[in-house]
């Protein structure tokens, strides 16, 4: 019994620790600029406190989501200037320190429809 306890606590201290995200509360402001090749985001945000305008830039991945009028979308569709909700946490420490985007929402007045739907129009031809 003893030496399943200490093969079990072995293990235990062998496996890779994920680390724990503390999750920020959403922040609303303006997409203020977009690199699609760094996966670096920018956005003007109204600090209430200070009550200054602020601007925070984060970083995007794999994992982050986009909505668009509650549909899938990509980063490459939403644009400049228009109102985002981020969501997401703070990675590092220090100097290191970098705010993740998990997930960014935008509310469109016109109807939108993703880049990677399907048209129901058939495609043009060109005559040559």
């Amino acid at each position: 019994m003893l030496a399943c306890a200490v093969a079990w606590a072995t293990l235990a201290g062998c496996r890779e620790e994920k680390p724990q995200r503390t999750y920020r509360e959403p922040l609303e402001g303006t997409a203020e600029a977009i690199n699609l090749q760094t996966g670096e985001v920018t956005m003007l945000w109204h600090n209430p406190k200070k009550n200054s305008d602020v601007t925070l830039t984060g970083r995007v991945t794999e994992e982050t989501e986009y909505f668009i009028n509650g549909r899938s979308a990509t980063l490459a569709d939403i644009r400049l200037k228009e109102q985002v909700r981020v969501t997401g946490y703070v990675r590092g420490k220090g100097i290191d320190k970098e705010y993740m985007v998990t997930r960014v929402d935008v509310e469109r007045e016109e109807d939108w429809i993703p880049t990677s739907a399907p048209t129901t129009q058939p495609a043009r031809q060109i005559e040559g």
